[in-house]
């Protein structure tokens, strides 16, 4: 019966009665390495201590490795860390992750030119040149060493050619303690301007611009997890995504940005509740506090508890009341329940929030455009399709949606 409800939950993504299951099978029958294997996933994945026990007993499982590797490195021991590091497998997708955490375990026990010494082969020839940049970036950074960081930083922001959210708030730290205030205000002022829903962070990464994200190198290995992690989203691995958020999350438990990636893998599988719990624990304190609320907003929806989403999105709008990301979601969901003269009215205040339209910014209009169509709005909706093709002339949905309109 456990057997049967194990493998059912965790095929789920529901890893709390999945661990309870798998465990309690493993204990009537600990000779099964199978049960073994899938007990300690799901308990690893769950966030359950029991994870680290199991994984003593499975030296030939690299997640397990990593586990204890992990816990090494948080016990100050970074000799036996790096040598775990070092002893995993040069294959699969392990071995992508394996030098930024080598690295950070030399650098953990002051041998910075070893970190460094590390990375190099990976600097110029890896399919993940940009990361490993950034994390040679970071690593001098922590170790003291301007010129070397600032020559990493620039190479990185060049190597990955647009911001996501951990990089603009890396970077932007970064010139801000070197005094080079106005730089770093343009890089979150830039990711603002995306168009992205991560841009309703940007007053508050503001605040704190001068504060070190990364500032020891356990919370270096974390990155080095979540990079590799959300890497694999696009390449649809989502279950070694998870247990690298978790592996992070081992290691740095108030890290917001891993439980932000598990709760996106776990929405794409449409488990909208486990992305909710996943998000559950953050405090209102954490600077990404506004963007989670708005991926609850979401999920919430997604669950079917619009109302509650909407409410919520009503409550974001008021509290910040630059940030125009929280009525643009709150007009898509009106939009989608045809409530459409409150949609335009949620899309007003959306672009009213914008200053000069940036091309980031035509997805606005296209929606817009849409509800003002379905609500026999044909002048406006031609105007703002107009505008949204202006900004993105070559978007196949504005295209191809006005075209069909005026065919009609």
């Amino acid at each position: 019966g456990d057997f049967l409800i194990g493998p059912y939950a965790a095929d789920h993504d529901d890893f709390d009665p999945a661990a309870t299951a798998l465990l309690a099978a493993h204990e009537k029958d600990p000779t099964s390495q199978d049960l073994l294997e899938r007990a300690f996933l799901a308990s690893l994945l769950d966030g359950q201590p029991e994870a680290l026990r199991l994984a003593s007993q499975l030296p030939q499982n690299a997640t397990a490795q990593l586990l204890l590797a992990n816990e090494a490195a948080r016990a100050g021991d970074w000799d036996r860390a790096a040598a775990r590091f070092d002893a995993l497998p040069h294959e699969g997708l392990t071995q992508l992750v394996q030098p930024l955490l080598v690295a950070w375990a030399e650098q953990g026990a002051g041998r910075t030119d070893a970190a460094e010494a590390t990375l190099r082969p990976y600097l110029e020839r890896s399919q993940l040149r940009a990361v490993y940049l950034l994390h040679a970036a970071l690593i001098a950074d922590v170790a003291g060493r301007g010129a070397e960081a600032e020559q990493f930083y620039q190479a990185a922001a060049q190597q990955y050619g647009g911001l996501n959210l951990r990089l603009a708030q890396l970077l932007a730290s970064w010139k801000a303690r070197q005094g080079q205030m106005a730089e770093a205000r343009n890089i979150l002022e830039a990711l603002g301007r995306t168009g992205d829903p991560i841009g309703i962070v940007v007053p508050t990464l503001m605040r704190h611009i001068t504060e070190q994200p990364i500032a020891t190198p356990t919370d270096g290995m974390a990155e080095a997890y979540l990079a590799l992690g959300a890497s694999l989203v696009q390449q649809n691995e989502r279950e070694y995504s998870m247990v690298l958020a978790r592996l992070a999350l081992d290691l740095r438990p108030d890290f917001t940005a891993a439980r932000l990636l598990m709760a996106d893998n776990f929405a794409a599988t449409k488990h909208f509740h486990a992305a909710l719990h996943a998000l559950a624990r953050v405090p209102e304190s954490d600077l990404y506090y506004p963007l989670v609320q708005l991926r609850r907003a979401s999920f919430e929806n997604q669950a079917g508890e619009s109302e509650e989403a909407i409410a919520l999105l009503r409550e974001l709008i008021a509290q910040y009341p630059t940030r125009p990301e929280a009525a643009a979601e709150l007009g898509d969901i009106l939009r989608e329940k045809n409530r459409y003269t409150e949609a335009i009215a949620a899309y007003d205040t959306a672009i009213s929030r914008i200053g000069e339209p940036q091309p980031g910014n035509w997805v606005l209009f296209f929606a817009r455009g849409i509800a003002y169509d379905r609500s026999h709005q044909w002048e406006k909706a031609e105007a703002d399709l107009k505008e949204a093709l202006h900004l993105a002339p070559n978007q196949p949905y504005v295209l191809n949606y006005l075209a069909y309109s005026w065919a009609e």
